[in-house]
């Protein structure tokens, strides 16, 4: 069966109710060039990580995995970013989907490292390159002076690798916070300026959250006032997007629709399945349910890096059942909304149908 027949297969028996993990998050490290001021992953201790020959181990023991976020910190960072996308393509032929994003921090390193990792891939890979603002706007935001010409340069050297290799896609990645809130309209028309064909379709946005699991940031302020702005954000542009045939448009498009919902409840907008669908394991081999709820279930290294088994451990049996209550973290991040996105809409259209 070809890899997207069995992505779908598995994503419907997730959205039914059946355990059926198909996407993986797994931040291959939190160390991080930049100092941003809404997310203190670089905080973290660096020591501890899982190496090349560990994440090797992990990926071999995988089954049923289509959909694999690399994230970070700046997954770039690590040396050996193209052996560990390597060790998964290796064990997961199978693959359909891999993305990771980046600051753009150093535009050379990584326009190599993705050169590398196309001479292998075969399943598409997507890479996001943070831009949050203007020039003043975004420097502010990541903490560091010239990130966000760094970030420029990352995508047009990426968006070049396009033409050669059509399972390969780039895009700006912009975070709506209380610092740049009602300024992506500008944001947008001043990278027209540098990339003329660029369009509202070729951004990915996502609303700030907290997490003490991954961003380590729960002393941020995100007040009402700002998820309300937000919301108005949000539907500003939805109304410039443009409806495509590309399914990463018609995630994109849904997403944003119901982060409208949540800028107004502050409560995930849609029954939270997380728990059939995927799984967010960290730099040191701790695993938990996503990226938002912190509910350790059990480390690689003291289950033979064998996901599977914690996954399906009394741990995390009590935690799908308090998710399911809603007593987790009400989130609605892309780390996990998309996939949960195309579980149930899939699974809405095949109930429709034998309706």
């Amino acid at each position: 069966m070809p890899p997207l027949e069995k992505l779908l297969l598995r994503t419907i028996k997730a959205g039914m109710g059946f355990h059926s993990p198909f996407q993986l998050n797994f931040a291959v490290t939190y160390k991080c060039p930049l100092r941003c001021r809404n997310c203190f992953i670089w905080k973290r201790p660096g020591k501890g990580e899982l190496s090349l020959d560990e994440i090797k181990k992990f990926a071999a023991g995988l089954k049923n995995i289509y959909w694999l976020r690399l994230t970070g910190g700046e997954p770039f960072l690590r040396p050996d970013f193209a052996g560990i996308a390597g060790a998964f393509c290796e064990a997961l032929p199978g693959l359909y989907l891999v993305s990771a994003p980046t600051s753009g921090f150093d535009p050379e390193r990584i326009e190599a490292d993705t050169k590398k990792i196309l001479s292998f891939m075969r399943s598409r890979f997507v890479v996001t390159v943070s831009l949050d603002g203007v020039e003043e706007v975004h420097d502010m935001l990541r903490g560091s002076a010239g990130s966000r010409s760094n970030a420029i340069d990352t995508y047009g050297r990426l968006k070049k690798l396009e033409a050669g290799h059509p399972n390969f896609k780039t895009l700006f990645g912009y975070t709506i916070q209380p610092e740049n809130i009602f300024q992506f309209k500008k944001t947008l028309d001043e990278v027209k300026e540098i990339f003329p064909e660029i369009s509202v379709n070729d951004f990915h946005v996502n609303l700030a959250q907290k997490s003490g699991v991954y961003y380590n940031n729960m002393e941020i302020d995100l007040p009402d006032e700002f998820f309300k702005n937000a919301g108005k954000e949000l539907r500003a542009i939805l109304e410039m997007r443009t409806l495509t045939t590309s399914p990463y448009s018609f995630i994109e498009n849904i997403y944003l629709k119901l982060g409208t919902r949540y800028a107004r409840t502050l409560e995930c907008p849609i029954p939270c399945n997380v728990y059939n669908i995927s799984a967010f394991v960290d730099p040191y081999g701790d695993v938990y349910p996503c990226t938002a709820f912190d509910r350790p279930l059990g480390n690689l290294r003291d289950y033979n890096f064998d996901l599977a088994e914690i996954l399906s451990s009394a741990r995390a049996k009590d935690a799908a059942k308090e998710i399911k209550e809603r007593k987790c973290p009400q989130c609605w991040t892309p780390c996990e909304a998309h996939q949960m996105i195309v579980s149930q809409f899939l699974t809405c259209l095949i109930r429709t149908a034998f309706s």
